[in-house]
């Protein structure tokens, strides 16, 4: 965690950044520092955000339940705007919904795809 607040300090904005928040979100998914700075790295790196969705696939099976993972996706979402694949995003929330119907987070980022999107 000191490498990453050093980072931070720093504002370096590097791959190496990117993939040291990958290590953060890894051991601490709840640490919205990471997060939010994964997302100004996307931006001014220019990285994919379909590879930043697909990574969110895996990390979201993995903590259905983490707030900070269903903000950032709807932030990435945003981001994609018309490039957005709701047609998948759909498929992923019911592979979610199969393993807890009553996922909160889940279902309040479902209600504001659809209001988005369609």
């Amino acid at each position: 965690m000191g490498y990453f607040r050093a980072i931070l300090k720093k504002g370096e904005f590097s791959e190496r950044a990117f993939l040291l928040t990958q290590e953060v979100i890894h051991h601490s998914e709840g640490n919205y520092n990471a997060w939010f700075f994964r997302r100004k790295l996307i931006e001014k790196l220019g990285l994919s955000l379909e590879d930043e969705m697909e990574w969110l696939q895996e990390v979201g099976l993995e903590k259905e339940k983490n707030f900070q993972i269903w903000h950032h996706r709807r932030c990435i979402a945003e981001m994609l705007g018309e490039r957005m694949d709701v047609a998948a995003e759909m498929e992923f929330m019911t592979e979610i919904f199969d393993s807890d119907r009553k996922n909160y987070h889940a279902w309040s980022y479902r209600i504001w795809l659809i209001e988005r999107f369609q």
